[in-house]
């Protein structure tokens, strides 16, 4: 039955495909916004299927960029069809993930610094950071990936202000963005962000980035840890969580 419900989604994500549907969605939604997406595990071969895949379609740019068009109220910068590439954890896998890094895209992998979040099995060790380093930009997952909603304001300060320490000892650069844990956050969680000077902070908020976004609670959409083509094509377009929605 499990092996049934596999090929039929298969089959749905190819029909979703090549009927044009998911591109006629793209071309309504996302051709005057810019869209974040995010990956866990992610190994070589699967970054170069997803370069390969997107760029025929999306141009790449960096979060970098994405902030400062909005903040500077410079949207006009930002191409159609803007797409930028995020990682949550600092999964092992990601060591191989090159296909970014070589093809000139500047994609983030937001890693937390505490013991078992850096154990060499699941996660990157401390001690390979720096390589992790040169195929991504390394930004702030808080300290011990909490749920940021069930602490107070003081322990939300900690965990954030604790990672962007860590981080910057390791020289792993400027820490400017701040993903949240399981996408839960509270207005302590932005606030805690503003007062330690993180420029923004991003969410797992299923959606599109505009120029009226606001910069603490930056929309993403969520990916698999594993996909066919199709499969990356239709979510990434966002159909397929306005399909689920209507479900």
């Amino acid at each position: 039955m499990k092996r049934l419900k596999r090929m039929l989604k298969r089959g749905l994500f190819a029909a979703l495909r090549h009927s044009g549907v998911a591109g006629l969605y793209r071309r309504i939604m996302q051709r005057k916004k810019a869209t974040i997406i995010l990956f866990h595990e992610m190994n070589h071969e699967q970054s170069q299927v997803v370069y390969s895949a997107l760029y025929k379609y999306y141009n790449f740019i960096s979060l970098e960029n994405l902030v400062a068009a909005i903040e500077s109220n410079s949207w006009e910068q930002i191409p159609n069809y803007a797409l930028v590439v995020t990682l949550d954890d600092g999964r092992r896998s990601n060591l191989s993930a090159s296909a970014f890094a070589e093809n000139g895209v500047e994609a983030i992998n937001f890693v937390s610094s505490s013991p078992d979040r850096l154990d060499g099995q699941k996660f990157v060790t401390e001690s390979e950071l720096s390589e992790l380093g040169k195929l991504f930009d390394i930004q702030s997952h808080t300290h011990s990936h909490p749920n940021l909603s069930q602490l107070s304001k003081t322990m939300q300060l900690e965990e954030i202000r604790k990672n962007i320490d860590f981080l910057h000892s390791r020289k792993a650069g400027m820490i400017k963005y701040v993903a949240f844990p399981y996408g839960q956050y509270n207005q302590d969680s932005v606030d805690a962000c503003k007062e330690l000077g993180v420029r923004a902070s991003l969410t797992v908020d299923s959606g599109f980035v505009d120029a009226d976004s606001d910069l603490y609670r930056l929309k993403r959409l969520c990916l698999p840890n594993s996909f066919s083509e199709s499969e990356l094509l239709v979510k990434v377009s966002g159909l397929w969580n306005f399909l689920q929605r209507k479900h």
